[in-house]
């Protein structure tokens, strides 16, 4: 049984090198979730390609953005941008490219918790805080997604919280 524990996200670097499994379990461990995030989605890009997919997917769904390929080769760093919006044949174009730096806390967290289950199939998550940063009224959406996105992983999702959002969500019998 593959368990991982993921701690509510604490922030991002505005550069990120690859690191090998055994520092990003440290970091994660130290409660640094933010620190590899590229990193996680730099894995899922070379390693998952329809587990990539279906993150872009993901993401696009519940914040309009999307997710740009990872960038790493020849560079002294991981970079990872998207796009305010989903192109299409108008604004292709005219949409800027962003570093994930600079997207909103919310969206991060949910960047990261998506990446964490399209990274490690097949596990059990144990999420603390899982909506933390994000508004009332994404936190339902968000839930609902994981819960989602966890039948796709064949994972389970353990969750410490104390949204109202989240348990009026849950039946009764899941909560403990």
């Amino acid at each position: 049984i593959n368990i991982v524990h993921v701690p509510p996200f604490s922030g991002i670097g505005a550069e990120e090198t690859r690191y090998d499994r055994p520092y990003r379990e440290l970091l994660i461990g130290q409660g640094k979730p933010g620190d590899i995030l590229r990193n996680l989605l730099l894995d899922i890009h070379r390693n998952r390609p329809d587990h990539w997919e279906k993150l872009v997917s993901r993401i696009e769904e519940t914040f309009g953005y999307h997710i740009l390929p990872p960038q790493y080769e020849g560079l002294p760093f991981i970079v990872c941008e998207y796009l305010p919006g989903i192109p299409n044949k108008q604004n292709q174009k005219k949409l800027p490219k962003l570093d994930i730096s600079t997207a909103g806390s919310g969206f991060l967290q949910v960047l990261m918790l998506f990446g964490f289950f399209y990274a490690r199939s097949a596990s059990i998550l144990m999420f603390d805080e899982p909506d933390a940063h994000l508004h009332v009224i994404l936190q339902k959406q968000v839930y609902d997604r994981l819960r989602q996105v966890a039948r796709d992983s064949d994972s389970q999702l353990l969750i410490a919280k104390h949204s109202e959002v989240l348990i009026d969500s849950t039946s009764p019998e899941k909560i403990l």
